[in-house]
């Protein structure tokens, strides 16, 4: 579907929009697996922020307040269980 060179301005817009339609036609059945992955790219971001969060949560506590590591064994069995299935 290239443009000849000798083609007039009338065959260059039909071939246009011939080629329009062609990548619509492609896009309309990739739609769904597009939407599937910017939904899982949202929840892996939002995820990540939870991870984030409690490591951070994690060395507040322990370095920062030196509270027993025993308040945050419950966070730690998180982020262990959460690495677990990753791996």
């Amino acid at each position: 579907m290239s443009i000849p060179p000798d083609a007039t301005v009338d065959e260059t817009t039909a071939l246009r929009r011939r080629r329009l339609q062609w990548l619509g036609g492609l896009g309309v059945a990739a739609r769904g697996r597009q939407r599937l992955a910017a939904l899982c790219i949202s929840a892996s971001g939002a995820l990540l922020i939870g991870q984030a969060a409690a490591i951070a949560w994690v060395i507040q506590a322990v370095l920062v307040q030196q509270r027993p590591l025993a308040d945050a064994i419950p966070v730690l069995l998180g982020l262990l269980a959460v690495l677990d299935r990753k791996s």
